[in-house]
């Protein structure tokens, strides 16, 4: 069976024709970038990836967008692009692209996503006990995960807990 057998023009590079010239090889630019993907925790951050151009083409720049809202500050500078993921409110992990352009047709695409972690009280005591009436109780805590304009209220399940405040600060 000859259909298995290799020819002699498997062995060459592919010809392009540029300009009436044959050329070996393909002088089209190839984008690559350092890093797919990111990951950033609820609260978000800045960030930067590489990417790399083979083969340039003279006096033409890569551009980045996003398609997201809170993908922010997108900024090419050389051969980086960074940004700022701004924190996650929204109650589910969220996924968004950041594209990199280079010239009219040539693109790639870095990868954002972002966990969401609910805001959770952690006391330091979970319950007390009192041993005689109007006996004033107080606890320490913290909020896990706390968000930028944390909102704390407090309140008794029982008609005979009265004047429950919180004081202090997040």
């Amino acid at each position: 069976n000859l259909s298995s057998v290799p020819s002699i023009w498997d062995y060459y590079a592919p010809m392009t024709e540029t300009t009436g010239l044959f050329v070996a090889g393909d002088p089209t630019p190839k984008i690559t970038l350092d890093k797919a993907s990111t990951f950033f925790k609820y609260q978000g951050g800045t960030y930067s990836f590489h990417y790399d151009v083979a083969k340039p083409k003279k006096d033409v720049i890569a551009t980045a967008t996003t398609d997201v809202a809170w993908v922010t500050d997108i900024e090419v500078k050389g051969n980086t692009v960074s940004y700022r993921v701004l924190e996650n409110n929204d109650g589910n992990d969220r996924h968004g692209d950041i594209t990199v352009t280079y010239g009219k047709k040539l693109s790639v695409i870095h990868r954002v996503n972002q966990t969401y972690e609910a805001p959770e009280l952690d006391l330091a005591k979970k319950s007390y006990k009192a041993n005689y009436a109007s006996q004033a109780i107080s606890w320490a805590g913290r909020v896990l995960n706390p968000r930028q304009s944390p909102s704390i209220s407090v309140s008794a399940n029982v008609d005979w807990i009265k004047d429950v405040k919180f004081s202090g600060s997040v």
